[in-house]
């Protein structure tokens, strides 16, 4: 029989039967794989082990690692915030205590950092952290006096400020006052919030309804009085504004916003980072909203559906779209490094987005997903001249959009080249590492029926120690299946044909092939060839 070749590869297939794994119609040497276990797939088809993981710091149960450059950023653990170096050697300041052990969602914009579990939130400014938002002081308390003022009705509100940031709360509501003739107006000042240096108070005309800036007050101050008419500033700014409910956080269209686990997505003021309108600043969904993530012209919004909602969320039209008629899996959305796509992983595997509201089920025809998660992490790695997504175990080509498979991937957070495991901080690169790998070929007949024996093997690989081949088949007596694993004769760093002689026992109509890497060794796996000898019978 002539010899039979498979590869390039065209990543895992789960959904053709482990004996038909060759597209249709093809004679095309290009075949899926029934298995790929902790490999990735490069450009040109070859599999590759997985990049292998190293230890930085052992601790207990980290996670929502944020890094503000390559080795320097935050991470959580035990309901804290550390200021953590994670390279070359670890180090970490504890900065400050949650209310909450939850994962942190974090946003950088502009010079600040914004962050929030859906209990606790907060903004990080120069190293200094403050509220996300600072709270609307309630109604002012007024009592007229004696003054100068002329009689009439006064409406007065007031507002925080943080003089060192610049930042203003929302303005309260108005309270009212009566003055007799030549009176005055005392407003009692609440004991600012954390984050607050200062009180704005806002004092309307004589019978007027509009209260303008007429002084700002140091914390600790108890009451400011007026009793005459004095120079006025700016009007006061929008009463409805509010600080950002805690969730997780997300950028779209200026607007710093948020959601959580009842379905409540709260849209943002624009370019007011931290508030939002309380009375119309909120869409309600009918599930919990697993991600939302803006992508140029719209933003994408997973809850029980999918949906799309173009331009503006402050400004929404009769024009959002449902792509999909299901969600996705929490905390798994990303962003390609090099395109505008932008994806997720749902209960049918990846999806890649773009800017214009399509989005496409890349592996749907491959993949039947089982144990889907319900909630996940996704990463992206743009490493040896390929860019690949990390998802809920599976590990998809950009490139081509074809699949592979993780094993013992269990990060709780990722951020550039490091992560978060339950047992610690880890680098998501060392070489000297290993990892056990895996590639099942699927069952083989090599186009006939016939019985067969298989002498050797070929496998044109790349691998410092030589690779093995486990080969199963059915007795043609019995029907008990034999298992026998074979060792390559040889190994070379550089890519060349490793021989594996099977034994002569191995007589078959079908073979089950399956590729290992030995002790975890690094190894680039590019085609499988087979030289089978037909024995003119069928059983």
């Amino acid at each position: 029989m002539k010899t039979t070749k498979i590869g390039p590869f065209l990543g895992v297939n789960n959904r053709l039967p482990d004996f038909e794994l060759q597209p249709e119609p093809s004679k095309s040497p290009s075949r899926y794989v029934r298995s790929a276990l902790n490999v990735d797939l490069d450009n040109a088809g070859n599999f590759c082990r997985r990049e292998s993981e190293l230890l930085v710091q052992a601790m207990t149960a980290p996670h929502s690692l944020h890094l503000t450059s390559e080795t320097e950023g935050y991470l959580v653990r035990a309901s804290a915030i550390y200021a953590v170096v994670v390279a070359p050697a670890y180090s970490e300041t504890f900065v400050k205590l949650l209310s909450s052990d939850a994962p942190v969602s974090w946003v950088a914009e502009g010079d600040s950092i914004y962050y929030a579990n859906g209990t606790d939130s907060g903004r990080i400014t120069a190293g200094v952290f403050y509220p996300l938002g600072l709270p609307t002081p309630d109604e002012p308390t007024l009592t007229a006096t004696s003054g100068q003022l002329d009689a009439g009705n006064y409406q007065v509100a007031i507002s925080f400020i943080n003089n060192i940031t610049k930042e203003e709360s929302g303005t309260s509501s108005s309270g009212s006052v009566s003055v007799a003739a030549l009176g005055g107006v005392t407003v009692t000042l609440p004991t600012p919030p954390s984050g607050a240096t200062h009180t704005n108070v806002y004092l309307s005309s004589v019978n007027g309804s509009i209260p303008m800036l007429v002084g700002t007050y140091v914390t600790g101050t108890p009451s400011a009085t007026f009793i005459s008419a004095a120079n006025v500033g700016r009007e006061a700014p929008q009463r409805f504004e509010s600080p950002l409910p805690s969730g997780r956080l997300f950028m779209s269209k200026g607007r710093l916003c948020s959601f959580d686990d009842t379905g409540m997505l709260y849209i943002g003021l624009p370019y007011r980072y931290g508030y939002y309108d309380m009375v119309a600043g909120w869409m309600q969904f009918n599930a919990p909203v697993s991600f939302a993530i803006e992508n140029q012209n719209g933003t994408y919004i997973a809850a029980d559906k999918t949906y799309w909602i173009p331009g503006d969320l402050g400004d929404v039209k009769d024009t959002i779209s449902e792509p999909f008629p299901f969600g996705a899996v929490l905390g798994t959305e990303w962003r390609h490094p090099a395109t505008t796509d932008i994806g997720w992983f749902s209960e049918n595997g990846f999806i890649v987005a773009n800017t214009q509201g399509e989005a496409v089920p890349v592996t749907f025809d491959y993949l039947d997903i089982t144990n889907l998660p319900d909630e996940g992490v996704s990463n992206i790695r743009w490493t040896d001249g390929y860019v690949r997504v990390y998802s809920c175990g599976y590990c998809m080509n950009l490139e081509n959009n074809h699949p592979t498979q993780y094993t013992g991937y269990d990060f709780t957070s990722f951020a550039g080249d490091f992560g978060t495991k339950i047992d610690g901080v880890y680098a998501l690169t060392d070489s000297a590492a290993k990892v056990s790998a895996k590639v099942g070929l699927g069952k083989q007949d090599f186009s006939t029926e016939e019985l067969k024996h298989l002498p050797n093997v070929y496998l044109g690989c790349s691998s410092p120690e030589p690779l093995e081949m486990q080969v199963q088949w059915p007795d043609p007596r019995t029907g008990e299946i034999q298992d026998y694993t074979y060792p390559a004769r040889n190994a070379d760093t550089s890519v060349r044909m490793q021989r594996v002689d099977v034994g002569k026992g191995a007589r078959s109509s079908w073979f089950d092939l399956t590729v290992y890497n030995q002790s975890g060794s690094d190894f680039t796996l590019a085609s499988v060839s087979f030289t089978p000898l037909a024995s003119g019978r069928r059983i």
